[in-house]
């Protein structure tokens, strides 16, 4: 009886060791943060004048095609373009792509941060989450997951810093938002609204990413009016198509005026396909003036 009870509790503590182990595991293998800074830090002001780029990078997960080569096309057009503020979304770092977006900043010889989103890389060999790079120094670098979450293992953020130009700080924003359609997503851009109204404290901003909803969904039509849609702005009876999966324009620009200066944009345009990403990148030109 003595050998049978103790054999008893050597198996129960051992179903409980097994049992925190797996807890620990689905805790953690998709969990976001922490905040990681990449590329060589600038402390240059950028000009009033900002050439801003966002884009999805498609990390295909667990196939990852052509995951190297296409992130070498997505260096060689954002060298043409050279912005001067990146948002990146589904920045990932895989059994391919060791670090999408440090790979990116040292190619284009800027800095900024990146924050997993899924996933987590130490213990399942993926993670992908957003990012910011810029020409000039990230300051005060921070994000926040929207809310409601779409999943137990899928997190959706927000990721935010202060850049430096001649026209005074800008706050740049990169998000991803659910591809679940409906409720959630809108909820999610309706948290997205609210941080970025109070994150950036009067200053102008530029919210960029995948929204995964067209212009025609009442969440992105609800937006406030001192968002501008940057692409639209510059043209608007283009079609500007992003997502080469379903042919809607998901991806945006948005320019958030400030207190006392606005946004003019002067062009804005779509850049990339297949040879890059399922998504096409977006990008604008707008410069600072004072609000009249």
């Amino acid at each position: 009886m003595h050998r049978q009870g103790t054999a008893w509790r050597r198996w129960a503590l051992l179903a409980v060791v097994v049992a925190a182990a797996a807890a620990t595991f689905l805790l953690n293998v998709s969990r976001p943060g922490p905040l990681a800074h990449v590329g060589a830090r600038e402390a240059t002001p950028m000009p009033a004048t900002l050439t801003i780029a966002t884009l999805n990078l498609w990390h295909d997960y667990p196939r990852y095609s052509r995951q190297a080569e296409r992130l070498q096309a997505a260096t060689l057009a954002l060298r043409d373009l050279s912005p001067h503020v990146l948002c990146l979304q589904e920045a990932s770092r895989t059994p391919v792509v060791a670090h999408a977006a440090r790979q990116l900043a040292d190619a284009l010889g800027v800095s900024g941060v990146y924050v997993r989103a899924n996933g987590n890389r130490a213990l399942i060999r993926f993670e992908e989450g957003e990012a910011i790079l810029a020409r000039g120094a990230l300051a005060n670098a921070a994000w926040r997951e929207l809310s409601p979450t779409a999943g137990f293992f899928e997190h959706r953020l927000a990721i935010w810093g202060a850049v430096d130009t001649e026209a005074g700080p800008v706050v740049a924003f990169s998000t991803h938002i659910t591809n679940k359609r409906g409720p959630v997503n809108a909820a999610q851009i309706r948290a997205l609204v609210d941080i970025v109204e109070r994150e950036r404290r009067g200053l102008p901003a530029v919210v960029a990413g995948d929204f995964n909803a067209d212009e025609s969904a009442p969440q992105i039509q609800a937006l406030p009016a001192h968002w501008r849609d940057a692409f639209r702005a510059a043209r608007p009876d283009a079609p500007g198509a992003t997502s080469m999966d379903s042919d809607r324009r998901i991806d945006y620009i948005f320019l958030v005026d400030g207190d006392g200066v606005r946004w003019h944009v002067l062009d804005a345009d779509t850049f990339g396909g297949e040879d890059i990403s399922d998504h096409r990148g977006v990008w604008a030109r707008a410069t600072l003036v004072p609000s009249r």
